[in-house]
C-alpha cells in the first residue's frame, strides 16, 4: 500500500510541476485572469460575465498591448454594450458616475457641459 501511495505522490507531483508554467501565464497587463475581478465586481453574470470576461482580463483590450485584434475587441466591446447597455468595466474610469465613463476636463461626478458654447466647460469657466 505504501509503494502505491508513494508512486500517486510523485505522479501528482510530476503533474504539478509540468503544469506550473501555464498556471503561472499572464496576459499583457502582467495579472493572470483567474485573479483578475473586474467582472465579479461589476456584478455581471451569464454572457455578460464571458463576455466581459473575455474582452478585460483574457484577451486584455482595455491594455495597450492586447491579446487579440482590434476587430475581435470591438466586436466584443459592441456585444457586452448591446447586452448590458453600458462599457465594460474595465474601460469605465468613473465607475461611481452613471453619466460618465471618462473624467473629461472636469472629472468624475462633475457635468463637462458648456453652457454658453464658448469651448470652456462650465467647472473651469471664469465667465460662467
Amino acid at each position: 500500500m505504501s509503494r502505491l501511495y508513494l508512486i500517486l505522490v510523485v505522479f501528482i507531483a510530476i503533474i504539478f510541476f509540468i503544469s506550473l508554467p501555464v498556471m503561472a501565464k499572464k496576459t499583457p497587463d502582467e495579472m493572470t485572469p483567474s485573479i483578475e475581478t473586474v467582472c465579479d465586481d461589476a456584478g455581471l453574470f451569464g454572457a455578460a460575465w464571458g463576455l466581459c470576461n473575455a474582452y478585460c482580463e483574457a484577451m486584455d483590450c482595455d491594455s495597450d498591448v492586447t491579446r487579440a485584434s482590434d476587430k475581435a475587441c470591438d466586436n466584443i466591446f459592441d456585444k457586452i454594450v448591446t447586452i448590458t447597455g453600458e462599457v465594460p468595466p474595465c474601460e469605465d474610469l468613473c465607475p461611481d458616475d452613471p453619466d460618465k465613463t471618462d473624467p473629461g476636463v472636469c472629472g468624475c461626478g462633475n457635468s463637462d457641459r458648456d453652457s454658453d458654447g464658448d469651448g470652456i466647460p462650465d467647472c473651469i469657466d471664469p465667465y460662467f
